[in-house]
This record gives structure tokens, C-alpha cells and sequence, in this order.
């Protein structure tokens, strides 16, 4: 929690408030809200017609660069990272998202996110009281940097979106218990009376430094996707429980419990596509429902340093995939899917 000395401020614009949640209060940068150095020419909320969806990047801010130079190269308007994205603020004072604002206004592409296993929930629910929100309902964590939260819902050019992030994380174990003994430790150094740096006052205050036990979907999360109306495109972070790809080290008694939530609601909403990131592995998949209607679903791959350090293939043309949604006939939509050199067109809506 905040100081009690700290009063809340309430943003009417990303660029009124520097970021603050990993040690200080706010310092405010802007007196005029809504300033035209945050407006974007293009971007959510705006009729986005093409986008560059892309598997984990782990906070390298070297292959985010690179996915939003992919992007304007193929006439995408922005990129949307599948979770693992990188939030770790309280770790690299913001370097990280600061880098990559900078590089998305300069572009014009806007990056937007869903939240992994690794990314400070702490952090992201804070973000989700008191960050501005544009009109699709992203949530501007900083200029041109927006995050999409469980079971938020939106609609680009007639096609309807929904994200649900989040998995368990297999290396929880050791996560946990580096934890432990970074809190230990800080705590010794507290009781001497020595003074803490940022992030040894984050992690005394959350108790939670590499590992967030809000990393998995809810029940009340789960409720929350699967209220009424229709999905076309589910966007994910873990598989659902059905996909089998060829290469899955994920595939624990650990993980089950996430990605059936996945499959409940891929089972209900029967969404034409499912993307996701997460396996470090890029594969593709078809899910029969009984009505006869199924589901693609689309893996990517991830930055190449984790990918060749995990399984996967390296290759950074594997890590993403381009969106398109144009109009079809009569009330349908077209969405075609382009990764890696192979096409995909599916019809949606009508």
C-alpha cells in the first residue's frame, strides 16, 4: 500500500504522472492534461484494421524494437505482446517500459499487452486503479504502452476481441525461495537501521520479488470471461487444455488448472481464433466443438534468447504473426492470419 501521506492523484492522461509504483510517490511531469506529445496518430480505440501479435518478450527491449520495426515494415498499426512482456518495474526502475514508450511514440505503434506469469502483478492491479484508459478499455501504463486485463473485451473493425492472461509458473519453486531469502535479508538489513533502496522497500511492502501468486486466472476471473456475448478472437497467455502441440515442457498436473479455465471458456465462447505465447514454441492447432464449429489455435514463439535457451526454435519470424480484419459479406468479418510465410483466412461474425 501506499503511504498514508500520499494522496492518490487522478490522471486524465499517461503523460500527467512519471511512474511511481516501485518506491516513490508520483512526480508530476505535464500541467496539461492530455498533452499532444501523448497522441499517437494511430492507435486502440481508433479502428485498428491490422496488428502485430507476438509471443513473450521477457523485458528485451532489443526485440521489442525489433517487432515494432516488423510492424511498420508490414504496415501493421500496432503490436500486442502475448504476456511475459516484461513488467518488472520495481526491478530496472522502469528502463525497461520506458524504453519501449519511447521507441512506440517515435514509431507510432502503439504496444499493447496481456499479463504472463512473469510480469509484477502488483503492479498491473495497481495500474488498473489509477491509469488512464483509452476508449477500447486498454489501460496506458505509459505513452503508447497499453495493458489489456483479464477478461477485458473490445472490438477492432468488427471483429470481437477478448484477453485472459496468465499460467503457472514451473520454475515456482526456486522463484519462491529466492524470495524468501531476498525478504530475509532485507529485513536484517532494516532491523540495523540501514537504508533501503527502491526495491528493497518493494518487496519488504508486496513480499514478492520474481514470483506473484496472482499469476494464475481466478474463479472470479473466470466468471468475469465468461459472462454473456460473443468472442471471435481469444487472446491468451497458456494453452487451453485440449491443444497438443509436438514440444511441451509445460504439460504438469501444476498447469492443468489455468488452462482448463482456458478451455472453459474456449468451450463456451467457441472463438474462431486463440492466440497464445507462454510454451517458448510455436505450433498450430484445430479444436472440434460438438456443434461442429472450431477453433484455430495459433502458438508463437518468443525473444530468441529465451526461445533457443528452452526449446524453441529461435527464430524471431516464429515469434509473431500478423492480424488483419476487414469487412466481409453482408454482417461478416474476414480475419487472415500471416506468420512465418504461411496465410490464413477465416470468416467471422454474420
Amino acid at each position: 500500500m501506499r503511504s498514508a501521506a500520499y494522496k492518490k492523484p487522478s490522471p486524465k492522461c499517461w503523460c500527467e504522472f512519471e511512474e511511481t509504483s516501485y518506491g516513490n510517490p508520483p512526480t508530476k511531469v505535464s500541467e496539461e492534461p492530455g498533452c499532444p506529445s501523448c497522441e499517437i496518430p494511430v492507435g486502440p480505440g481508433l479502428g485498428l484494421t491490422r496488428v502485430l501479435f507476438a509471443g513473450d518478450t521477457h523485458g528485451d527491449t532489443n526485440h521489442v524494437r525489433w517487432l515494432i520495426d516488423a510492424a511498420k515494415k508490414e504496415e501493421a498499426q500496432a503490436v500486442f505482446v502475448l504476456g511475459d512482456f516484461g513488467i518488472w518495474d520495481h526491478l530496472d526502475q522502469g528502463n525497461f517500459t520506458d524504453n519501449v514508450s519511447r521507441y512506440a511514440l517515435k514509431h507510432e505503434i502503439p504496444v499493447l499487452f496481456l499479463p504472463g506469469n512473469h510480469d509484477n502483478y502488483d503492479l498491473l492491479f495497481e495500474w488498473e486503479a489509477d491509469r488512464p484508459r483509452c476508449e477500447d478499455g486498454f489501460i496506458w501504463v505509459k505513452g503508447g504502452v497499453g495493458y489489456s486485463p483479464r477478461g477485458h473485451r473490445w472490438v477492432w473493425n468488427g471483429v470481437r476481441f477478448m484477453s485472459l492472461g496468465g499460467a503457472y509458473s514451473i520454475d515456482k519453486k526456486w522463484r519462491v525461495h529466492d524470495d524468501e531469502q531476498v525478504l530475509a535479508r532485507v529485513g536484517r538489513k532494516q532491523d540495523k537501521g540501514h537504508s533501503l533502496n527502491a526495491r528493497e522497500r518493494y518487496i519488504l511492502r508486496t513480499g514478492q520479488m520474481t514470483w506473484w501468486h496472482q499469476e494464475e486466472i481466478s474463479q472470479a476471473e473466470l466468471d468475469h470471461a465468461l459472462r454473456p456475448g460473443e468472442v471471435d478472437v481469444l487472446l491468451t497467455h497458456d494453452k487451453p487444455r485440449a491443444s497438443r502441440p509436438d514440444w511441451n515442457r509445460k504439460d504438469i498436473e501444476d498447469c492443468w488448472e489455468n488452462q482448463q479455465a482456458i478451455q472453459d471458456v474456449v468451450d463456451a465462447k467457441k472463438p474462431r481464433v486463440l492466440l497464445h505465447g507462454h510454451l517458448h514454441y510455436a505450433y498450430e492447432a484445430e479444436l472440434s466443438h460438438p456443434g461442429g464449429e472450431e477453433t484455430f489455435v495459433k502458438a508463437l514463439d518468443c525473444d530468441p534468447g529465451a526461445s533457443s535457451g528452452s526449446g524453441g526454435s529461435g527464430d524471431r519470424h516464429k515469434s509473431y504473426a500478423i492480424m488483419t480484419m476487414l469487412p466481409g459479406k453482408t454482417d461478416s468479418h474476414d480475419l487472415t492470419i500471416m506468420s512465418a510465410g504461411q496465410f490464413r483466412i477465416f470468416g467471422v461474425g454474420g
